[in-house]
């Protein structure tokens, strides 16, 4: 317990109902908001994982969203320059929100990656049959080095869920899309001097509003 990071924050301006009437999806847009915290923390962008369900499939369990995107860095980008204009920024959120909504799309269709990489490592290994070189690549590592874990744990409940962050530098946010609030878990560990759950929500805080 005292190796963990943790805080619940209950954001109450506004809901699923608000992002709904201006005609975007509630889960993406608080995705993007979570990409904007960490861009603010550490003024860099990050590979972000969000679970996605398949049970549309037998047997369907999970994959994985890759909420990173030329999209969302430009997104991050615009709110964070002084020089953007407002209809600069909402133009470059709309267009963030669009682009992850249409890969959360696949993902839950079963046409997501992550999920293929892994069976494809382990029929490897239980084959005795070397790894392609592609699974060693910078881009690959560093793509897959998830220091944003996050997962929509929808219930009518005023309450969240919090589990540990996947990487030693990274965070986990669980949240719940509630009709007029957001509630968030957020952690990570306290023996990394580059994460802070408090620091984190204030970001979110500020990327919310």
């Amino acid at each position: 317990r005292d190796e963990m990071d943790l805080l619940i924050y209950k954001f109450q301006n506004y809901g699923k109902d608000f992002v709904k009437s201006r005609n975007m999806s509630p889960d993406s847009f608080v995705q993007m908001a979570l990409q904007l915290a960490f861009y603010k923390i550490h003024k860099v962008p990050c590979a972000m994982h969000e679970s996605a369900s398949t049970r549309e499939f037998l047997h369907g369990r999970t994959e994985a969203v890759r909420g990173t995107s030329s999209q969302s860095l430009n997104f991050c980008r615009t709110f964070e320059s002084p020089n953007s204009t407002r209809e600069e920024k909402e133009h470059s959120l709309r267009k963030a929100v669009a682009k992850h909504k249409h890969d959360a799309n696949l993902a839950n269709s079963g046409l997501g990656v992550d999920r293929l990489f892994f069976g494809l490592k382990m029929t490897a290994r239980e084959h005795g049959i070397p790894l392609p070189p592609f699974f060693s690549e910078q881009a690959y590592r560093v793509s897959s080095h998830f220091r944003l874990t996050t997962s929509q744990v929808s219930t009518r409940c005023d309450a969240v869920m919090m589990i540990a962050p996947v990487v030693r530098d990274g965070y986990c946010v669980f949240y719940n899309v509630l009709k007029d609030s957001l509630n968030f878990g957020v952690s990570c560990f306290n023996s990394c001097p580059e994460t802070s759950a408090l620091r984190f929500k204030e970001a979110l805080e500020q990327s919310l509003t």
